[in-house]
């Protein structure tokens, strides 16, 4: 299988499933906030990405101060490593972080860690990607849908 037909197969597989597109976008905005964004995770999170606009929430106002200074070159950045013009604007939000996001997050996390890719899916992941030459290309894409998948699965059980 060619590396275009991989290409189209996935591009099919998101078009139909908008659901799966939209967390394989969002884990991609997630990763990336998680590197330009290191030093302000813990007190800013990502809490929407819609038509192109991140929304970014925290309590602290040093931190949006210094974050709204580098909103320019945090869309640069998010584009550089998501590709096109993919992040358009950042809002910036002051407001309490409820402790249900970090619950939910913690709940999502233990689910993952209890449920290993293993067996059937993991087999039609690995086939769907191999004929991707990169290892590295393979390992993120391998990462991204066994995500999206074990996501998926986690939604229909809550």
């Amino acid at each position: 299988m060619a590396m275009q037909n991989i290409s189209e197969m996935l591009a099919k597989t998101f078009k139909e499933n908008r659901r799966l597109e939209g967390f394989f976008l969002a884990a991609r905005i997630t990763a990336v906030w998680q590197t330009i964004g290191a030093t302000f995770q813990n007190d800013f999170r990502i809490v929407n990405f819609s038509e192109g606009v991140i929304t970014l929430a925290g309590e602290n106002n040093l931190y949006l101060y210094h974050l709204k200074q580098m909103k320019k070159n945090l869309i640069e950045a998010f584009n550089r490593e998501l590709g096109a013009e993919t992040v358009t604007d950042i809002h910036f939000k002051i407001c309490r972080l409820n402790d249900s996001q970090a619950e939910q997050r913690d709940s999502w996390l233990e689910y993952q860690a209890g449920h290993p890719l293993t067996g059937e899916i993991l087999d039609e992941i690995n086939a769907l990607l191999s004929d991707i030459e990169s290892n590295e290309l393979r390992k993120n894409f391998k990462s991204y849908l066994g995500n999206a998948w074990l996501y998926e699965r986690y939604l229909n059980e809550k």
